[in-house]
């Protein structure tokens, strides 16, 4: 009976994510990855003029993003674990 407790729970958080429009889809993410590191290689390019030097900084700045946006998902899985732990357990069976 617990499991199905949880179970419910987790699809509810993930459909009130989604109709909040916090949720986002992989493809709006990848979507913009990519436009951003476009500008930004047309931009060094422009600024630099060199192909390498522009290859190298974007791989760079590619990175940079993966590490940030990791760091910021693992910050809201923090804030949620964080705030479960506050809720009575007695609220969770219901």
């Amino acid at each position: 009976m617990m499991v199905n407790a949880e179970a419910w729970i987790a699809k509810e958080r993930v459909t009130s994510a989604a109709a909040s429009g916090t949720a986002m889809s992989f493809l709006l993410f990848l979507r913009g990855l990519i436009i951003l590191l476009l500008a930004f290689a047309i931009s060094i390019y422009l600024l630099t003029g060199t192909l390498w030097g522009t290859f190298v900084q974007t791989l760079i700045w590619g990175i940079l993003i993966q590490i940030g946006y990791f760091v910021a998902v693992m910050l809201l899985v923090w804030r949620s674990v964080s705030k479960e732990s506050v809720t009575p357990k007695s609220h969770i069976a219901r």
